[in-house]
């Protein structure tokens, strides 16, 4: 194992540069970590993080950290003004870590804890019992917890960023080009000014609305190309380039079932709310075409052919859609891997059996001499009877141009609906507000632009969400702590009893050979290679937002053309640099720790590695362990799906072990929650099939970080001041605070009820319930709800 190069304890405050940019910060450059410095300074430092202006994750703990941060100046005040040493209120001051972050550190934990409970009754409620009362829910907001706090956080960056003065100004500028997209999405003045006749002008030629002579020029191929090509909307079917796992994970086309806007229940079911989503559906059609009647040609047609071509237009698109629906929903399962080399489709065949729709051609015009041979047919059922009613309609002439005419088109419209006028985003807003399957989230023309913006250059917003305010040095410490956490788990697998010696090795070589993606690519944020990356992309001061999608589109054929029938090259990134989820993938075999995780509350320079290990630490550690659990281990130390588990006597031996965590929580239940209804509860048995995976990873990494600390520290860096919390005491409540968060309690019970969350305070009193080290720790009596009487062992790290 390599040295490890973690900051000291009593860093000086000048270095913080993740939780906070000192660059901000008023005061010199004061003195050393023990806070010897001049206290005017430090209180400068604190006053401008208690300033609501100032704050952006922390703002959390606003109320809490302002008390407590206030008693805390007085006391250093009165400690170090004289030079003197000593302590304040009872606090040994010189025997705590001093350094801004620890200050903070200690001020957000003591804001959220409550105190009063029990912690070895209910931890959760003793580590984030205040949490409601600092992460107060605006009207309309559902939920806040931290990592969405910290997603917010990054937003807010984001946003300043994108907002900025351009530094480079220059044609190729990527960083031009990002800020004049994002400038020119959120131009109310201009949206408003043309709403819906620049896309209606585009589409003027084909569209029956406008025109109802065009139908005669109809060309359904013609039409299907420029859906897909020029604007990017999705008719009859839908194509991804995807990595194929199952062919050396080259990128493979894989052509899906596609071409509606809805459920398909929504289009068939009989029941009411079915009912309500056709008509709000209808709605949203018929507004959204008679606006770009008026907004196009004012006056021009006959009020009464105006209002029968809307009509006709609502019905043909329904009507085709609908019969999608009753495809999609009737068609069988292929009967084999779609995906399987053996099993791809030649495009010639495609021709032959999917006609009327001219595959070679559509890929040909697609991607040019890069145009696959052979594409994965996902749904051949569907395909079948898809291009089968196709046929049905162009038997009859005398309708068939105009429906299939106007449902292309419409598929075309509502694509771009968002980058229209108020009026047009209303009526979507209108109709999905119906359909909605869980409370609405409103999103304003700043979140729509800004969603855009990332998605259509992702790689320009990771590298200015980087420049902003990551220091490079963090990504060295961060890997020192990787490979501590990598190395303890790959040397711990040997003394795993259920895995065959064979086994052992295999997976001993897959944790050693996780290569870590800490932060960000120094290439991929580089200006020279973003604007070569970019070089293409054609975004002018004067365009309009939509013929900024229609070259975004041909860029993005480019880049899928680069791309098809290779495989992936393992040295790119995926995922963006502002993301805060830690990804491991088991087919590139690595770990992805993007810059937007390496900071508060996750991890903090200047910060014990009691804190960093508890935090960070801790979601590495899991990342690691599902390398070679019951998942991850289906792929080998290349990412090939090739399980390394060989023995039926190892498959029994991990549902052993994985039975004690299944009991404990089986046997728990979340709540009461005080819905509208009542007090209610929640059981957990339900949400294991899907979650018990993410708990094993968490109870077994979390074991791994404190164990991995303890070796490489062993409490010896100094406590957090304020309170009476130990080194390892406040490891686990870092880890718990973590998980703070406040919800309205019917949200809570409908996303426990569907699945979709493990409530926060089940995980951390299931897993610190089975761990001995923690009631010990905090010196629960047997018996306790926090000391089991049967703890569970680890099962991928011992």
């Amino acid at each position: 194992m390599g040295t490890n190069k973690y900051m000291s304890t009593m860093a000086s405050a000048e270095s913080i540069n993740v939780e906070f940019d000192t660059s901000r910060n008023s005061g010199g450059s004061g003195g050393g970590g023990s806070g010897s410095g001049n206290s005017g300074d430090l209180w400068q430092r604190v006053k401008y993080q208690l300033d609501p202006n100032n704050h952006t994750l922390l703002e959390n703990v606003l109320v809490g950290v302002t008390f407590v941060m206030f008693i805390l100046i007085i006391t250093l005040a009165a400690t170090h003004g004289g030079g003197g040493g000593g302590a304040g209120g009872g606090i040994e001051l010189g025997n705590t870590c001093q350094s801004q972050p620890c200050l903070l550190r200690a001020a957000s934990s003591v804001a959220l804890a409550n105190v009063t409970a029990s912690p070895c009754e209910d931890f959760y409620s003793y580590a984030c019992g205040l949490a409601p009362y600092i992460m107060r829910l605006n009207p309309g907001v559902q939920e806040r917890t931290i990592p969405g706090e910290l997603s917010r956080e990054n937003e807010d960056r984001l946003e300043e960023i994108l907002r900025s003065p351009v530094r480079r100004n220059t044609t190729d500028s990527y960083e031009r080009k990002v800020k004049k997209l994002f400038e020119i999405c959120t131009n109310d003045l201009i949206t408003e000014r043309f709403r819906g006749g620049i896309l209606a002008q585009f589409l003027s030629s084909n569209l029956y609305l406008l025109n109802a002579s065009s139908v005669d020029q109809f060309d359904l191929n013609l039409m299907i190309s420029q859906a897909y090509l020029e604007y990017g909307a999705d008719v009859f079917f839908e194509y991804l380039l995807t990595e194929n796992f199952l062919d050396n994970d080259k990128y493979t086309i894989s052509i899906n079932r596609g071409g509606i806007e809805m459920r398909t229940s929504s289009y068939l079911s009989s029941d009411e709310t079915s009912a309500k989503h056709r008509q709000a559906y209808s709605t949203y059609i018929r507004t959204v075409a008679a606006f770009l009647q008026a907004d196009t040609e004012p006056g021009k047609l006959d009020q009464s052919e105006a209002l029968s071509r809307v009509d006709t237009f609502v019905v043909d698109v329904m009507e085709v859609e609908t019969e999608l629906a009753r495809i999609a929903q009737d068609a069988a399962s292929p009967e084999k891997p779609p995906l399987d080399p053996s099993n791809l489709v030649a495009l010639s065949t495609m021709d032959f059996t999917y006609q009327p729709i001219q595959w070679s051609n559509f890929f040909r015009t697609a991607f040019g001499s890069n145009a696959p041979s052979s594409v994965a047919v996902q749904d051949p059922d569907y395909l079948v009877k898809m291009v089968q009613y196709i046929r049905q309609l162009m038997a009859d002439p005398t309708q068939s141009k105009r429906k299939l005419s106007n449902y292309i088109n419409w598929r075309i419209i509502s694509r771009h609906v968002g980058d229209l006028s108020s009026g047009y985003v209303h009526a979507k807003r209108e109709f999905q507000l119906v359909i909605a399957t869980q409370a609405y989230a409103f999103e304003n023309r700043f979140d729509y632009c800004y969603r855009k913006t990332r998605h259509w250059m992702r790689h320009a917003v990771s590298a200015l969400f980087v420049a902003d305010h990551l220091s490079s040095s963090v990504k060295g410490e961060v890997d020192s702590m990787y490979k501590a956490l990598q190395d303890e788990l790959t040397s711990s697998i040997d003394r795993l009893t259920w895995l065959s010696n064979e086994e052992k090795s295999k997976a001993k070589e897959k944790v050693g050979g996780i290569r870590d993606f800490i932060g960000y690519s120094e290439t991929e944020v580089s200006d020279s290679y973003l604007d070569a990356f970019y070089k293409t992309l054609s975004i002018g001061d004067n365009d309009y937002l939509l013929q900024l999608a229609i070259n975004r589109q041909a860029f993005h054929l480019q880049y899928q053309s680069s791309r098809i029938g290779k495989q992936p090259d393992r040295s790119e990134w995926d995922g963006s640099t502002y993301d805060t989820n830690l990804h491991l993938n088991n087919q590139l075999v690595r770990l992805t720790i993007p810059a937007g995780s390496l900071q508060w509350p996750y991890y903090g320079r200047g910060l014990p590695d009691y804190v960093n290990f508890a935090t960070l630490g801790e979601k590495i550690s899991a990342e690691l362990v599902k390398s070679i659990d019951a998942t991850g281990q289906l792929f080998d130390k290349t990412g090939a799906m090739n399980p390394m588990w060989s023995r039926q006597e190892t498959y029994l031996g991990y549902v052993e072990k994985a039975s004690c965590l299944n009991r404990t929580f089986s046997a728990m239940r979340a709540g009461p929650y005080a819905t509208q209804s009542g007090p209610k509860y929640v059981s957990i048995e339900n949400l294991l099939v899907r979650h018990l995976r993410n708990i094993i990873a968490a109870a077994d990494g979390l074991r791994l970080s404190i164990r991995t600390y303890l070796r490489l520290r062993s409490d010896t860096e100094l406590p957090l001041p304020l309170a009476s919390w130990n080194q390892r005491q406040t490891f686990f409540l870092a880890w718990a605070q973590n998980q703070c968060y406040s919800r309205n309690p019917d949200y809570s019970v409908t996303k426990a009820e569907t699945l979709r969350a493990l409530p926060e305070e089940t995980l951390v009193n299931g897993i610190l319930s089975t761990m001995p080290e923690f009631a010990q720790t905090f010196g629960c009596p047997a018996g306790s709800n926090m000391a089991r009487p049967t703890s569970c062992e680890g099962i991928f790290y011992v």
